[in-house]
């Protein structure tokens, strides 16, 4: 079973992440948990060990970039998976989330189960 880490304090983004994010009947099951803060999805991040984290850019508590450096600071850059989630189509904040070691950065409603 893959474990998914959830950091977005947008209740409605969450539930459409868990909605996109169930498989079909015979598919790899997944553990997706929830986290609305910065802090709390560090301390989800240290304690689970998830396997991949979908990261919104604005949280109450800090930004995306500053949630990448300091997941990255927890685990190996090697084995780091992060998907940066905006709602800001910006480029040069896409640029600068996969240079800072995000794998992959989506515009909230410019994509859809099949590209999550």
């Amino acid at each position: 079973m893959k474990r998914i880490l959830l950091i977005d304090d947008n209740p409605q983004d969450r539930t459409l992440y868990h909605r996109y994010l169930s498989r079909p009947a015979g598919h790899e099951r997944l553990e997706i948990i929830e986290a609305t803060s910065g802090a709390e999805g560090l301390e989800l991040f240290q304690t689970m060990r998830p396997d991949c984290v979908l990261l919104d850019y604005s949280l109450p508590d800090t930004d995306g970039l500053t949630m990448l450096a300091s997941l990255g600071a927890l685990a190996p850059p090697d084995t780091l998976c992060v998907v940066m989630v905006t709602g800001r189509g910006n480029e040069t904040l896409a640029v600068r989330a996969l240079n800072s070691g995000a794998l992959d950065y989506l515009v909230k409603q410019q994509f859809d189960r099949d590209l999550l």
